[in-house]
């Protein structure tokens, strides 16, 4: 749904470690390119680790430090809760529109909503919200690139 997309967007621009899951492999290679194709939607590119379909004999990558955009298929993802040192993963369940974190101490500020308002300032005029922080960055990038 519309929130676990924003989650999912969120957790791309912070550059975490996200696993998606499902039983079918083209509906995991789809839907890791369509996250991929949400970040190009504002110039930006992921320049990190994405497999579509991660292999099974492969799943010890999923400890690695750096962030990474990884399909997973349903029948290997139980296996996630007892593989060690994986640190701070986001995990979409994309049959049933479930997401979970794996060792994530503050889940909250590592993935922040992207809808909810952040006080920068002690008037109710410094209210912002983080997508009216990345258009401003964004413009503030492009102004500089002219």
């Amino acid at each position: 749904g519309a929130p676990h997309t924003l989650r999912l967007l969120s957790a791309l621009l912070c550059e975490n470690r996200i696993i998606l899951v499902s039983r079918s492999a083209s509906k995991l290679s789809t839907c890791v390119r369509a996250a991929s194709a949400l970040l190009a939607q504002g110039l930006l590119v992921w320049r990190h680790v994405q497999i579509p379909v991660l292999p099974p004999h492969l799943l010890k990558y999923l400890t690695s430090d750096s962030p990474y955009l990884i399909g997973l298929l349903e029948q290997f993802a139980s296996n996630l809760d007892v593989l060690p040192m994986m640190q701070s993963v986001l995990c979409v369940n994309l049959d049933w529109n479930e997401m979970r974190t794996y060792n994530m101490p503050n889940a909250a500020a590592s993935i922040p909503d992207l809808l909810k308002p952040v006080r920068r300032g002690r008037t109710a005029d410094d209210v912002f919200s983080p997508a009216e922080f990345l258009a401003k960055d964004m413009a503030d990038v492009l102004k500089n690139d002219r």
